[in-house]
C-alpha cells in the first residue's frame, strides 16, 4: 500500500514539474515546487538543493517547523571550492544513517553540514548527459531513510535536473529573441513592444517618461582608421557604458546602425537632461578598447512624453528631430524637444 501511494505521489510530481515546464515557469519555480514534492515523497524534515550557477551556488532550503509548517528559503553562497569539488567531483547518490544504524559521516570539505547521531540522509545528483547542475539531499530527524527512499530521490533529481536544463535553454532561447546579438542589449522589436507599455502605463499612473535617441558622432572615420571589427566592438562598449548609467527600470536597445534608444519610465525632463550628460560624459572620456588613440563621441535627443508628444510613433519623431538638432549644431551634445519643437540644444 505505501509502495502504492510512493508511486503515485511520484507520478503527481513529474506531472506538476511538467506543468510549469509547459507553462515556461523559471528555474526558481521549479525547484521550490520540487522541494514541497519531494517533503511530500519522502517526509524529510529538511532538504537542500544546491544549485551551481555561474558565479555562486544558490542553496534552496525547505525547513519544517515545529507547528508542522512548511518554509522554503534561498540564498547565494560563496563559490568555495570545498563545496563546488563536493558537488562536481564527488557527484554520487548517497545514504547515511541507514535503517541498520552505523557511523554518521560528515559530507566532505562541507563540515557545517555535519548530520547528528540520531538523523538520517539521503544525497542524489542532479544531472544531465552533458551537465552537473547541483545536488540534492533530504534529512530526517525521526526514522531512517532506506533504499527504496534513495532510489525515489534519484529518480525525482534526474527529472528536475531535465526539468531545470530545459528552463535554462527555454530562458536563454527567449533572452536571444528579444536581444541584439552585438550589443546584448534590446533587440528594435522589444524595443517598440516596450515603448507602446510604457506610455500606456505613464498614461494610466499620469506619470511622466522621456526617451533618448543616440548616435555615434564620425563611426565611419572611425571604422576607417581603425577597421570596422574596431567599429563593432566600440558599439559592445558602448552599449556598457549605457547600462552603468542606467537604472534597472531604464531600457536600453539598439536602435539602428549605430543609434540607441532608452525609454526612461517615472523620468521627467530634468531626469532625462542629467541622464544624457552623464552619458555624453562618459562616453567622451572613455579610451576604447583601452587605446588613447580611440575615441569617440555621441549625440543624443530628448523627447518627454506628455509634453512631445503623446503616443509612441511620435515621441519617436520628436526624439529623432531634436537628434538631428544635436548632430546639426556640432555634435558631442543633446538636444530636448520639450514641445513640438525644438526648445534648446546644449554641448
Amino acid at each position: 500500500m505505501g509502495e502504492n501511494r510512493n508511486v503515485d505521489l511520484l507520478f503527481d510530481t513529474f506531472l506538476e514539474i511538467s506543468s510549469l515546464m509547459r507553462a515556461g515557469s523559471n528555474k526558481e519555480a521549479i525547484l521550490t515546487q520540487t522541494l514541497r514534492c519531494a517533503h511530500q515523497l519522502l517526509g524529510a524534515s529538511l532538504i537542500h538543493l544546491f544549485i551551481l550557477e555561474k558565479d555562486t551556488v544558490v542553496r534552496y532550503i525547505l525547513g519544517q517547523e515545529a507547528d508542522g509548517k512548511v518554509s522554503i528559503t534561498i540564498e547565494s553562497l560563496e563559490q568555495r571550492p570545498g563545496i563546488v569539488n563536493w558537488i562536481v567531483h564527488e557527484h554520487t547518490a548517497a545514504l547515511w544513517g541507514s535503517e541498520g544504524g552505523g557511523t554518521i559521516v560528515p559530507i566532505p570539505a562541507v563540515g557545517w553540514l555535519r548530520v547528528p547521531h540520531d538523523n538520517s540522509l539521503i544525497t542524489a545528483p542532479l544531472s544531465t548527459r552533458t551537465r552537473r547542475l547541483g545536488i540534492m539531499m533530504a534529512f530526517r530527524e525521526a526514522g531512517r531513510f532506506n533504499r527504496e527512499d534513495l532510489k525515489l530521490l534519484k529518480v525525482l533529481a534526474s527529472q528536475v535536473a531535465v526539468a531545470v536544463d530545459n528552463a535554462e535553454l527555454y530562458g536563454q532561447i527567449e533572452e536571444q529573441a528579444i536581444t541584439d546579438g552585438l550589443t546584448k542589449v534590446y533587440n528594435y522589436r522589444y524595443f517598440m513592444e516596450m515603448l507602446g507599455l510604457e506610455i500606456e502605463r505613464a498614461k494610466r499612473f499620469q506619470e511622466g517618461l522621456c526617451l533618448l535617441m543616440l548616435d555615434v558622432d564620425n563611426l565611419k572615420t572611425y571604422n576607417d582608421a581603425f577597421g570596422h571589427l574596431a567599429g563593432s566592438r566600440s558599439l559592445t562598449e558602448l552599449a556598457e557604458l549605457l547600462k552603468l548609467a542606467a537604472r534597472n527600470v531604464d531600457i536600453i536597445a539598439k536602435y539602428g546602425g549605430d543609434e540607441f534608444a532608452v525609454i526612461l519610465p517615472h523620468t521627467d525632463a530634468e531626469g532625462a537632461v542629467q541622464f544624457a550628460r552623464r552619458v555624453i560624459e562618459a562616453v567622451s572620456g572613455h579610451c576604447f578598447e583601452g587605446d588613447p588613440r580611440k575615441r569617440l563621441t555621441i549625440s543624443m535627443g530628448v523627447a518627454t512624453f506628455p509634453q512631445s508628444a503623446q503616443d509612441g510613433t511620435n515621441l519617436l519623431k520628436m526624439a529623432d528631430r531634436a537628434l538631428y538638432q544635436a548632430k546639426h549644431n556640432g555634435k558631442n551634445r543633446y538636444a530636448v524637444m520639450y514641445a513640438p519643437t525644438v526648445d534648446a540644444v546644449y554641448s
